[in-house]
């Protein structure tokens, strides 16, 4: 194998689990399909807790009142991330962030803010 800076510039035959072969369109790259486990149970109950919210944002008819409640919200409770910005979140990410802790709880989903 011949590799110049980042990028291989010829190589042929298997290795490290990878088959390198060269034709007329270029440099080709082959890989065996890799075994994937099995899913674990706290990772099923964590997709169906946030699948039972991401449902709810769906079908749920929100008002215009609705919304405004959550876009006010909103910007009472911003953000900080990693670098320390504040930003405020969307009425979706606060909908669904609010519903999966309640959801994760074993309470029902709300669709309206919680009073401060």
């Amino acid at each position: 194998m011949l590799i110049r800076s980042s990028f291989i510039i010829n190589a042929s035959g298997p290795i490290g689990g990878n088959y390198f072969q060269r034709d007329g369109g270029g440099l080709h790259i082959k890989a065996a399909p890799r075994h994937v486990q099995n899913m674990h149970p706290a990772r099923k109950a964590t997709e169906s807790y946030f699948q039972a919210c991401l449902n709810a944002w769906r079908t749920h008819s929100f008002s215009t009142s609705e919304l405004n409640l959550w876009a006010q919200y909103c910007h009472r409770h911003p953000f900080t991330n990693r670098v320390g910005d504040k930003y405020t979140p969307t009425v979706q990410l606060m909908f669904m962030r609010m519903n999966l802790i309640r959801v994760r709880n074993g309470l029902a989903v709300i669709y309206v803010p919680p009073a401060d």
